[in-house]
Order: C-alpha cells, then sequence, then structure tokens
C-alpha cells in the first residue's frame, strides 16, 4: 500500500511510527486490513453525500470532508501499532502505561468531534444559564465549540474529551442537541 509523505496529508500527525512507515513503504497488516475496511465505508459516505453531485468534484470540498470526518468508524482494540499516538505528559492526557491513547480515549475524542461549532456552544451556553454544568465544565464545552469552529485543527485531549463524551450524552438527553446535529452536522 503506497503511503503519502508527512506533510501532504493536512493533519497527519496521527501515526506513530511515520519515518519507519516513510522508508519501508508499507504498513503492518493490521493497519491495511483496517484502512480496507475503513475504504469501504468512506467510499459508500462519499457517494451518498455526493448526492446528485459529481463524485470527483464533490470530493475536493469541505463539506465533503467534514462528513468523512463525522463518521464513526470502528477502531479495533488493540489498535495497529502505527495508530498508537504516544502523548505521554501532555497535560490533561489520560493514557496507558506505555503512553499510548486507549480506545476509550478515541471513542471519546471521535464523539466529541460529531459535533460541530454552535453544537459546542449551544451546549456551553446550556449549560451556564441553567447552571446544570459546573463552570469548568461548562468551559470545556467553550474551548470544544472553539476546536470545532476551526475545524478541528486542534483536537481535545484525552481528559477533555472523556468530560465532553459525557457533557454531549448530558445535553443530548436534555434535548440541547439531537442525534442528528451531532452526527450530520448542526443543520
Amino acid at each position: 500500500m503506497p503511503v503519502a509523505r508527512r506533510g501532504q496529508v493536512k493533519g497527519s500527525h496521527a501515526l506513530e511510527n511515520e519515518d519507519a512507515i516513510w522508508n519501508a513503504q508499507a504498513v503492518s497488516d493490521e493497519l491495511e486490513q483496517l484502512l480496507r475496511s475503513w475504504s469501504h465505508e468512506i467510499n459508500r459516505a462519499i457517494i451518498e453525500t455526493a448526492a446528485q453531485r459529481n463524485v470527483t468534484e464533490w470530493c475536493k470540498k469541505e463539506d465533503c470532508w467534514k462528513a468523512i470526518q463525522r463518521l464513526d468508524l470502528h477502531l479495533p482494540s488493540p489498535l495497529p501499532q502505527e495508530l498508537t499516538n504516544r502523548i505521554s505528559g501532555a497535560p490533561g492526557s489520560a493514557t496507558t502505561a506505555d503512553g499510548t491513547l486507549s480506545p476509550d480515549d478515541l471513542e471519546h475524542i471521535a464523539l466529541c468531534k460529531k459535533a460541530d461549532g454552535a453544537a459546542w456552544f449551544r451546549i456551553h451556553e446550556w449549560g451556564r444559564r441553567t447552571g446544570i454544568l459546573k463552570d469548568w465544565e461548562a468551559g470545556i464545552a467553550h474551548t470544544l465549540s472553539a476546536y470545532a469552529a476551526d475545524g478541528w485543527e486542534r483536537g481535545p485531549s484525552p481528559k477533555q474529551a472523556r468530560h465532553g463524551a459525557r457533557i454531549l450524552r448530558m445535553a443530548k438527553e436534555s434535548g440541547v442537541v439531537s442525534e442528528t446535529a451531532t452526527a450530520d452536522g448542526d443543520k
């Protein structure tokens, strides 16, 4: 499987062993299998979200990328070695003993990223107005609204994501945001 050079893909710092992958021009069997399984889901999503548009032109649009980012792609446990993200010592990190993100961390981060900036800001306002969220929880929702508004250029830390996932569930249960608002964007 050919590998894109680091920096060619926006936000491509998810791979721990980029240089080793580049030098070998290969990935592990586990990662290749995972990417193949994801490719079918991504292909389906691209075609479905393109609707009546030209698919190759649709793929160039930011809205297409946003739709792909909202997919709930399966993450195996354990993760392929290339996907481990060593962030031990990072502020707010809650990682496994070897410093990698746990599957729960990745799940929480993905859940937080399903909500857009408007949804997170609504959650922030709701939490402050009603007092349901503590000040620091409303602050997390506000921070996540800024990250989302910036296209998730920066993602939440595992600790932020753990709290964010809980806050998002509370907001859904209270009717502040809907399932469709977080799964398909806030329309």
